[in-house]
Parts: C-alpha cells; sequence; structure tokens
C-alpha cells in the first residue's frame, strides 16, 4: 500500500512524527484570478481617500469573497487573528458605517459597489461609544447589531427616560432590549418593571428607522 502523503504544515512543525498522517488542507478547486483582480481593485478604488485599516478590510473580504463564494462576519474576523477584537470591531463599524460593506439578517458579508461608498460622508462622525457598547457584546449579539447601532441615536442611559418612552411606543414596531450587565446577551423587555439596575444599556429598534441607545452616565 502507498504512503499517504504527509501535511506540510505538521511536518515543519513535529518533523517525522506525522509521516503517516492524512494531510487536511486541499488546494484549491480552481485558480484564483488574483491579477485581474487586484487591477480592477487598483484601478477603481479611492486609495488616496481610504485609510490602511479600511483597504485592509476590503481588500480581504473581496480575496475571501472569491475564494468561498460567500462569508460570514465570524470567517472575516478569523482572517484577522493578530488583530484584538476592539480594534477590529471599529475597523468593522466603520466599514459599515461608510457603506463599504453590508451585514444582511443572514450574517453574510456583502461588499458593495464603490458608487455606493460614503467616505466623506463619514468623517467626523462620533462612533466611540459605538465602539464602547459593541466591545462589551457578546459575538452573538455583535454579529446581529453592529450594522444597525451606526444609524440609532445615543442618549445617556435615564431609567425615567426609558420608562416613559417604553410605556409610550407602540411595541408592535418598536422593540425593546437590554444589557444588564458587561458581557451579557441582549434580552427583549416585555414590561417597564424590568428596566432597574442594574443596567448597562438599552436599545430601543424601530420599525421607522429612529432607534435610540441608551448607554452610559446611568441615572
Amino acid at each position: 500500500m502507498a504512503r499517504k502523503r504527509p501535511s506540510l504544515r505538521n511536518y515543519l512543525i513535529e518533523g517525522d512524527q506525522v509521516r503517516d498522517i492524512q494531510p487536511v488542507i486541499e488546494a484549491p478547486a480552481a485558480e484564483l484570478p488574483v491579477q485581474s483582480f487586484a487591477e480592477e481593485m487598483l484601478s477603481s478604488f479611492p486609495t488616496e481617500s481610504l485609510d490602511f485599516s479600511l483597504w485592509g478590510l476590503v481588500v480581504a473580504s473581496h480575496l475571501m469573497v472569491l475564494k468561498e463564494g460567500r462569508i460570514t462576519l465570524s470567517v472575516l474576523k478569523e482572517g484577522f487573528p493578530s488583530i484584538k477584537d476592539d480594534d477590529f470591531n471599529a475597523v468593522l463599524d466603520r466599514a459599515l458605517s461608510s457603506q463599504l460593506i453590508s451585514l444582511g439578517e443572514d450574517g453574510i458579508i456583502r461588499i458593495n459597489p464603490v458608487s455606493r461608498w460614503d467616505i466623506a460622508g463619514s468623517d467626523g462622525v462620533d462612533i466611540e461609544w459605538v465602539d464602547d457598547l459593541v466591545s462589551m457584546m457578546t459575538e452573538n449579539d455583535r454579529d446581529m447589531w453592529l450594522s444597525l447601532l451606526s444609524d440609532a441615536s445615543l442618549k445617556p442611559l435615564s431609567l425615567d427616560e426609558v420608562k416613559d418612552l417604553f410605556e409610550k411606543s407602540d411595541l408592535q414596531s418598536d422593540q425593546f432590549f437590554m444589557m444588564r450587565r458587561r458581557g451579557d446577551s441582549l434580552l427583549p423587555i416585555t414590561r417597564s418593571s424590568q428596566i432597574r439596575l442594574p443596567l448597562e444599556s438599552v436599545i430601543m429598534w424601530s420599525e421607522k428607522g429612529d432607534s435610540i441607545v441608551f448607554f452610559g452616565e446611568t441615572s
């Protein structure tokens, strides 16, 4: 019987111990059109207006989509293993708010055409609170809410104001979610008695588009 080919990666790490282990990495089914892809990117993207962080994220997204067909947010994040979560999330949020990429409800990353980019419009936007809130979320909540937070308005967390808004809102079109403590999953608010300390943040998501995030300076 012919000897199985070793995994090159494992062989370089462990030497002769893995000579009889079947390789787990397979060659890609087809060669990627790297040259034409690179030429298209360089000729059409406004690189002088795009900082290196956003440029790197968009290029990585394009390459992954070419190879995989489609990618999720978690897959894209795995492409930057040396980047801290907070730093990655900050760049990702800027890419979303600038319309470079979109995040669908199915969690799939979509690269938008350059004509949709809003690079100039994103300058000067205060997104520090978004970064702070996102860094406190669970991974599942982050995947769901990251693209929505950029369009929401921010208000200090006032329990009285949240209760008043909750009681006046149409709960068919307005939904309320709360984070009790840093790192907790967001939970739906179904009655005003839930709006009490401890409480890190409250999100009111509205189908009408006037969503509000209550976060910071609790009173």
